[in-house]
Order: C-alpha cells, then sequence, then structure tokens
C-alpha cells in the first residue's frame, strides 16, 4: 500500500486526531467502524483507539477494495460509503458527500506522493 494514500485517507477521515469518533459510530484515525474491525479480527471497540491497530485494520480493509474493485476512486467510495451503497452507486450517482470525499482523498494523495 502507498503510505501517502493511507495518510490521504487519515487526513480527510479525522485529519490525524486518534480519538475522532463520527456520527456513525466509526473510530480512530482511519474511522473503521467496529463491525468492519471484526471482520479482520478487531472486536474490542476500544483497540480501535490505539494507532496501530486503526491503521493496520484501515490499510487492510482499503487493500481489500482496491483489490475488488481495481479502481481508486470506487475503492475510496465505497470505503467512506460503504460497500453495498458503492453497488447502487452505478446506478444511481455517488452521494455527494461521498464523492466530495473522494475528490478530496485523491488531492491529499497527489500532494503527499510529491512530498
Amino acid at each position: 500500500m502507498d503510505a501517502a494514500l493511507i495518510r490521504a485517507v487519515i487526513k480527510v477521515e479525522s485529519n490525524f486526531n486518534p480519538d475522532a469518533v463520527s456520527h456513525a459510530g466509526a473510530l480512530g484515525l482511519m474511522q473503521v467502524l467496529p463491525q468492519t474491525a471484526g471482520d479482520y479480527g478487531v472486536d474490542e471497540r476500544q483497540q480501535l483507539f490505539d494507532l496501530a491497530t486503526n491503521i493496520a485494520v484501515g490499510t487492510r480493509h482499503l487493500k481489500r477494495l482496491l483489490l475488488k474493485y481495481r479502481n481508486i476512486s470506487r475503492a475510496l467510495s465505497a470505503y467512506h460509503a460503504g460497500e453495498g451503497n458503492e453497488a447502487q452507486f452505478r446506478r444511481i450517482g455517488v452521494f455527494v458527500e461521498t464523492r466530495k470525499y473522494t475528490v478530496l482523498v485523491i488531492k491529499y494523495f497527489q500532494q503527499y506522493r510529491q512530498k
């Protein structure tokens, strides 16, 4: 995984705040949902506030989405809005918030790659 992409996701998801909690219940730097973390063997909600655990789970999840969709924009959309919603996007269009999210992550990704 490209470290610049992970850094860009962290920037947009939590602005580097390891204690971030979203309105949807996503936690930590990469804003991982506890249900998603469970898919990767992390069953304790509190573990998602551990920097290494959060980044490891978020990175594994994003990598799986990149392999599944083979398109960075679609993978980021699925990361942000959920895989179930990504399947619907092909028919009804991306949520405005998710579209903005994807554009912003890609913008930071490009900036971080240049450094």
